[in-house]
């Protein structure tokens, strides 16, 4: 894996999201609404951003598609979180939401270690990729 695969545009932007998650978790555990709505705002609109520069750039990677489903992960998580501390959704729900968030990623990670060619680095996209989806319209 070199960096000109690791620190493209959509990859850069998915970080981005990663490492300002919490501050979303944050937000809500303040009572800053205005804060909370408007980071939810831009995180969806950079999840849409990072796929659509992924493409239109030529710069899709595996990283990217693994990294894209964690940002969301990390968000969801943090939300919890804040929503955990304000008392505003019991532990049992909290626990359902993030503990499939969990085995998502830990099946992806096993799906891709499993499917991946022979000697091929985990996120190396000169190799096949686990799968591929194609729109059927």
């Amino acid at each position: 894996l070199n960096n000109k695969e690791i620190f493209t545009i959509p990859n850069i932007i998915t970080m981005s999201r990663i490492v300002s998650s919490p501050l979303l978790g944050i937000a809500v555990a303040n009572d800053m609404k205005v804060l909370a709505l408007s980071g939810c705002v831009i995180f969806s609109f950079t999840d849409w951003l990072d796929g659509y520069l992924a493409k239109k750039l030529h710069q899709e990677t595996v990283l990217g598609a693994f990294l894209d489903p964690v940002a969301d992960k990390f968000m969801i998580g943090s939300l919890i979180a804040g929503l955990l501390y304000k008392g505003l959704i019991p532990i049992p729900l909290a626990i359902v939401i993030v503990g499939r968030d969990v085995a998502l990623l830990v099946m992806a990670t096993l799906l891709r270690h499993k499917e991946r060619p022979k000697g091929a680095p985990f996120f190396d996209t000169t190799f096949s990729a686990t799968f591929s989806i194609t729109p059927s319209i």
